[in-house]
C-alpha cells in the first residue's frame, strides 16, 4: 500500500507544469510626468512632480471635487512652467475648495498627456 501510494506521489510531483511559456514582456517606458506627493502648507496646495522627458511644458490643472473628478474639461489652468527632466514642485494658492483634483499636463510640440487624477483634501 505505502509502495502504491509513493508511485502516485512520485507520478503525480514529476509530472510537468500545464500551459505554455510565454516570452517576458520588455519594461514599459515611464510616464512623461508622474505627481509624487501633494500637501497643504500655508493655506496653498504643494504638487511636487517628476518630469521624465526633455524639454517640454508642464501645467498644473486644478478644481474642485465635484460629481465628475475624472472629467478634464472644467480644470482650471494653475500654473504653467517650461521643464526639463527632474523633480518640480508648484503651488496652487488659491484652491476653490477643502478638496481639489489636480493633474499635471505635459505638452511636448504636438503630443499632450495628462497624469491620472489625484484628489487631495486639506483636511
Amino acid at each position: 500500500m505505502k509502495l502504491i501510494i509513493l508511485i502516485i506521489s512520485l507520478a503525480v510531483f514529476m509530472t510537468p507544469g500545464c500551459g505554455r511559456k510565454l516570452e517576458p514582456m520588455p519594461p514599459a517606458k515611464e510616464d512623461p510626468v508622474i505627481i509624487q506627493s501633494i500637501t497643504y502648507d500655508n493655506n496653498a496646495f504643494v504638487v511636487k512632480f517628476r518630469v521624465n522627458t526633455d524639454d517640454a511644458d508642464v501645467t498644473l490643472l486644478g478644481k474642485a471635487q465635484g460629481i465628475c473628478p475624472q472629467c478634464e474639461d472644467d480644470m482650471l489652468r494653475k500654473e504653467t512652467l517650461h521643464a526639463s527632466k527632474g523633480v518640480m514642485v508648484v503651488k496652487d494658492s488659491t484652491p476653490q475648495g477643502k478638496c481639489m483634483v489636480y493633474r499635471i499636463r505635459l505638452e511636448k510640440g504636438n503630443v499632450s498627456w495628462s497624469t491620472p487624477a489625484r484628489i487631495f483634501c486639506s483636511e
